[in-house]
C-alpha cells in the first residue's frame, strides 16, 4: 500500500510549493496585543520607504511577486533621483561619499576592535592595524588594493530608518548594515553565499559585480524553479543550507553567471543562495552599504520547531528530528523561507503554515512523519493523536505559549513578531508527560482488542500498554502489534510478535517490505534511482549501478546512461551530459570515451585535425582545410591558419 509520500513524488510536490512561493496574496492582515511588543501595522506594498527604494523602477507588488525571493533586481540610480526621503534614511548614504574622512575617524575609534572595522588586501584575507594614523595607512589602502569593512552591529548606535524598514517589510529577525570601502583593483571577498537576502546601496564610485547560480545534475528536474530556488536547492542537496560558503573562481567556471555594474545610487537586491563577489577596476574608489535580511529564529522551520517545543507535545522530538534530515535535501526549500509574508499578510502566512504542516505533499510534516521507523514515535501515540497534534500546530490562533505576564501567545504573533519569543514561557499542556504516559485502556486494567480498536476487557494486567494501533487479542505483554485483520496487505505478526513491527508478505518486483511498518502500509515502492528485479523479502530497494539510472518509480531494472552521457555516481535518477559534465579538455586535445560509468578522457589530435579552444568538452577535433594550388595550409594540432601563397 502506498503512502502519501509516494502518492506525490517529490518533484510534482515540489512544484506545487514553488507556485506556492510565488503566488502570494494581495491582501495583508496583522493581530496585536496590548501586553505585547508592536506588531507591524502598515502592509509592505504601502511601506514609503520601500518604494522609494524602488522608485520608478517597479511596484512594490510587482517586487514581491517576481523577484523577492525568486531572482536579483538591479534597481538603477535614475529610478530612485526623486526619492529624497530614501537618501536621508542612513546618515552613511552621505558619509560614505567622503571616504577618507570617514575612514581617518574610524581608524581612531576602531582599530583595536576587528568586530567593527577590518582591513583586507586584494585577495580577500584580513591585514594587521599597525597605525591609527590614516595619512600613513592611507596610501597603503590604495596602492595595495585594500578594502575596509565597517559594521554597524557592533557599534552603540541606533538602526537606521532604512534597517527598520526592511525589518517591518520582511519580517526578518535582523537586520545587519555593513559599509564597504574599496580601493582600486580590490576585492574585499571571495565569491561566496549568504544566509539571507541582501539590499545593496552604491553610495560612491561604482563596483562590477559577478552574481552566478549554483546548479547539479538535478537542476533540470525543477524547470519551474527561480535563479533564486535553484540555488537553495542546490544548497541543500550539498548539505549547506545555511550558506556562508567560500567558492573559488575557477568553481563558478560550470555555473550560470550574470555580471553587472553597480555605480553611485544603484540598488542591488540579491535573494540567498546565489554566488556573488564584487571587484573594482583601475582609479576607482567605491563605498556601498550591504544590508542583510536575516532568517534566523524567523523561518518556518524555527517557528514551527519552537512553537512545538513550547506546547511539549511528546512528538516535538520526532518533529525536530524530521526537520534536521532536511538540512540535505531539496524538501527543505520551503523550510528555510522566512515565515512573514510581505504581501498576503497572516492570510498567505496560515495557508502556508497549514501546508507545512498538514498536506499531503513530500515536505509536509504528515509524510515526512509518516515515513519515519516506528522507533522513532512514541509507543503510545496514535493516528487520532497525530492528527490532532498537526492540527493543533497548524492552527494560526492556537496558543503556543504565554509571555511573562501571563497572557497566551498565538502562532500568529510568532510568525509576525519574533519579540514574542523573547518572552515566551512554557504552555501548560494536557500533553506534557512528566512521568511515562498509559493508555485508557490499560489504564483502567482493561486490554485493547481487535485491530485499532478501543474496546476492553479487564485481562490485561497493569503493566501492559494498549496504544490502540491494533493489540492482538491476546495481548501478550509487550505486544502492541497487530494481527491479520488491520490490513489486507499485513499478514500476522511472527512469534512473540515484534516490537512494533507489522511483517509483510514477500514484495513484488519494484517494492520493498517497510521497515517498522506501524501504520500497516504493506510493500513500499522503490524511489527513482533504485530498482528490484523479483520477489523478495528484503527491506530496501537496490541502488542502480554507476552507468545506469532509473527516472520513474517501481522499476525492476535500471536502465544504462544513453549515448553522450554517463553517470559516476549509483542511485541516481538521471544520467550527465558528455558535452556539460564530462572531461574538460585543453587545446589539441578532444573528449573520448565518456560512456556507461566514465566522464572520459583526453586524447590528442590526430594528424591533419585541429582543436583551437581551451577548457572545452568537444567530442571531436576540427579538420585541417584543404588548399589550392599554390598554396599550403599551416594546421597545427592546437590551431589552424588560412592558406597562404608558397
Amino acid at each position: 500500500m502506498a503512502t502519501d509520500a509516494t502518492r506525490h513524488p517529490v518533484g510534482a510536490g515540489l512544484r506545487v510549493m514553488l507556485i506556492l512561493l510565488a503566488c502570494l496574496a494581495t491582501v495583508a492582515t496583522s493581530t496585536s496585543s496590548p501586553d505585547m511588543p508592536d506588531l507591524p501595522q502598515v502592509s509592505a506594498v504601502d511601506h514609503h520607504l520601500l518604494r522609494q527604494m524602488l522608485g520608478d523602477a517597479i511596484t512594490p507588488t510587482a517586487f514581491l511577486q517576481h523577484y523577492y525571493r525568486q531572482d536579483l533586481l538591479h534597481i538603477p540610480a535614475i529610478a530612485t533621483k526623486k526619492s529624497a526621503d530614501l537618501w536621508a534614511s542612513d546618515s552613511w548614504f552621505e558619509d560614505l561619499k567622503h571616504v577618507d574622512a570617514l575612514l581617518a575617524e574610524t581608524l581612531v575609534q576602531f582599530h583595536d576592535d576587528d568586530n567593527v572595522f577590518v582591513l583586507r588586501n586584494n585577495k580577500a584575507r584580513s591585514q594587521t592595524i599597525n597605525t591609527t594614523d590614516w595619512s600613513v595607512q592611507g596610501p597603503r589602502f590604495y596602492a595595495e588594493g585594500q578594502s575596509a569593512v565597517i559594521r554597524r552591529e557592533f557599534q552603540d548606535v541606533p538602526q537606521s530608518p532604512f534597517e527598520h524598514m526592511l525589518l517591518d517589510v520582511f519580517g526578518a529577525s535582523e537586520v545587519t548594515a555593513h559599509a564597504y570601502i574599496s580601493a582600486p583593483h580590490a576585492l574585499a571577498l571571495p565569491p561566496h553565499t549568504d544566509q539571507y537576502d541582501v539590499v545593496v546601496v552604491q553610495v560612491f564610485g561604482h563596483k562590477e559585480w559577478t552574481i552566478c547560480t549554483g546548479t547539479n545534475d538535478s537542476s533540470a528536474d525543477w524547470p519551474e524553479a527561480t535563479p533564486a530556488q535553484l540555488a537553495q536547492i542546490y544548497e541543500l542537496e550539498i548539505s549547506n543550507p545555511e550558506g556562508c560558503r567560500n567558492w573559488a573562481i575557477k568553481d563558478l567556471e560550470r555555473m550560470h553567471c550574470r555580471q553587472l555594474t553597480l555605480r553611485e545610487n544603484d540598488i542591488l537586491y540579491l535573494p540567498k543562495a546565489l554566488i556573488h563577489f564584487a571587484t573594482t577596476n583601475d582609479n576607482i574608489t567605491s563605498a556601498h552599504v550591504t544590508y542583510s535580511i536575516d532568517r534566523d529564529e524567523a523561518s518556518w522551520r524555527d517557528v514551527i520547531e519552537t512553537a512545538c517545543w513550547q506546547s511539549q507535545h511528546p512528538l516535538c522530538a520526532v518533529v525536530s528530528q524530521v526537520l534536521a534530515g532536511l538540512d540535505h535535501s531539496a524538501l527543505g526549500l520551503p523550510w528555510i523561507q522566512l515565515a512573514h509574508e510581505p504581501m498576503g499578510g497572516l492570510e498567505t502566512s496560515c495557508a502556508t503554515a497549514n501546508d507545512l504542516v498538514r498536506s499531503y505533499h513530500p515536505y509536509s510534516l504528515r509524510s515526512l512523519m509518516k515515513a519515519q521507523t516506528f522507533s522513532a514515535l512514541p509507543a503510545y501515540v496514535t493516528p487520532h493523536d497525530m492528527n490532532m497534534f498537526l492540527a493543533r500546530l497548524a492552527d494560526c490562533n492556537a496558543t503556543m505559549g504565554v509571555d511573562e505576564k501571563g497572557h497566551p501567545v498565538s502562532m500568529t504573533q510568532l510568525i509576525i513578531n519574533r519579540k514574542a519569543l523573547d518572552l515566551l514561557h512554557p504552555t501548560p499542556s494536557r500533553n506534557r508527560r512528566d512521568v511515562a504516559w498509559t493508555a485508557p485502556c490499560n489504564s483502567k486494567g482493561g486490554v485493547c482488542t481487535g485491530c485499532n480498536g478501543r474496546s476492553c476487557d479487564d485481562s490485561c494486567n497493569s503493566g501492559e500498554t494498549c496504544d490502540n494501533y491494533g493489540c492482538d487479542s491476546s495481548c501478550n505483554s509487550g505486544d502492541d502489534s497487530c494481527d491479520n485483520s488491520c490490513d489486507g496487505t499485513c499478514n500476522t505478526c511472527t512469534g512473540g510478535c515484534d516490537t512494533y513491527a507489522c511483517n509483510t508478505a514477500a514484495c513484488a518486483a519494484g517494492y520493498y517490505k517497510f521497515t517498522n511498518d506501524i501504520t500497516n502500509q504493506g510493500c513500499q515502492v522503490c524511489q527513482t534511482g533504485k530498482y528490484q528485479e523479483a520477489t523478495h523479502n528484503s527491506w530496501s530497494c537496490k541502488n542502480c549501478a554507476a552507468g545506469t539510472y532509473a527516472s520513474t518509480t517501481g522499476r525492476t531494472s535500471c536502465t544504462a546512461c544513453p549515448g553522450g552521457q554517463f553517470q559516476t555516481a549509483t542511485g541516481q535518477s538521471s544520467c550527465k551530459s558528455c558535452s556539460s559534465y564530462g572531461t574538460v579538455c585543453d587545446s589539441g586535445q578532444y573528449q573520448g570515451g565518456c560512456t556507461g560509468s566514465t566522464p572520459g578522457s583526453c586524447y590528442t589530435c590526430s594528424s591533419g585535425t585541429y582543436q583551437n579552444a581551451n577548457s572545452h568538452r568537444a567530442a571531436s577535433c576540427k579538420t585541417c582545410a584543404a588548399c589550392g594550388i599554390g598554396k599550403y595550409y599551416g594546421c597545427t594540432i592546437t590551431a589552424g591558419t588560412t592558406c597562404s601563397v608558397c
